[in-house]
């Protein structure tokens, strides 16, 4: 098994503390209260019989604005999906909300 390269890590929080964080080692957690409220945040891929969890290999950070409000937001690339897949994540800032967003 390979090891990932070391990323920077990087996090956006929302509203009231509730945030997302990307470690170096391309993992994904949502903290709240803690630092790992729901556990680790990933993509998980079912083909051909096996089972592939990739890992963020980096994330672009950008800021907007939609119907929801202002956010930061992270673009995040992952490493050997047998799929294209585009993943974000947004950050509210007046609102304790994530919006994840994955197209395929």
């Amino acid at each position: 098994m390979s090891q990932s390269p070391s990323i920077e890590a990087q996090g956006i929080a929302a509203e009231s503390g509730l945030a997302f964080h990307l470690d170096a080692d391309g993992r994904a957690r949502v903290a709240w209260g803690e630092p790992d409220w729901l556990g680790p945040v990933g993509l998980r891929f079912q083909t051909g019989g096996a089972a592939l969890a990739p890992r963020a290999t980096g994330a672009r950070p950008f800021e907007g604005r939609d119907d929801l409000g202002v956010h930061q937001a992270l673009a995040l690339a992952w490493d050997e999906t047998p799929l294209a897949v585009r993943c974000s994540v947004r950050a509210y800032r007046d609102r304790p909300l994530l919006v994840f967003r994955l197209e395929a």
